[in-house]
């Protein structure tokens, strides 16, 4: 099986092993601790749709299951590239660089849109 490239932007890389014929490509920030982590991941499908996975888990959960159990956010692209500027969860709040995952949005958003502009 092929799988779709993944792109790390968080310290450590994640290893999602997603599909190659349903996604493009993956983008992660992931913090491994050993037997737990956190992050999340942001993955293209082929139909133009970006599901959005909260990689936190512990050592009974696998980083990747939203993916892998269809339970990710999915969302338009276009709508998706808003995510490091405004907060999804608090309508009309825009993110603040003191939230504690403001860089991690930055990040992700920033390596999104540079792979818009190679597609």
């Amino acid at each position: 099986m092929e799988y779709a490239v993944e792109h790390a932007v968080g310290p450590d890389a994640l290893g999602a092993n997603l599909d190659g014929n349903t996604y493009v490509w993956v983008v992660t920030h992931y913090e491994n601790y050993g037997y737990e982590g956190s992050g999340y991941g942001a993955a293209l499908r082929k139909d133009g749709i970006v599901e959005i996975a909260c990689l936190s888990h512990c050592s009974c959960n696998d980083p990747s299951d939203d993916w892998h159990c269809g339970s990710a956010e999915k969302i338009p692209l276009n709508e998706f590239l808003i995510y490091d500027e405004v907060d999804p969860n608090v309508p009309g709040r825009k993110r603040d660089e003191k939230d504690c995952d403001y860089a991690l949005w930055k990040a992700i958003c920033a390596k999104v849109r540079e792979l818009q502009k190679v597609q």
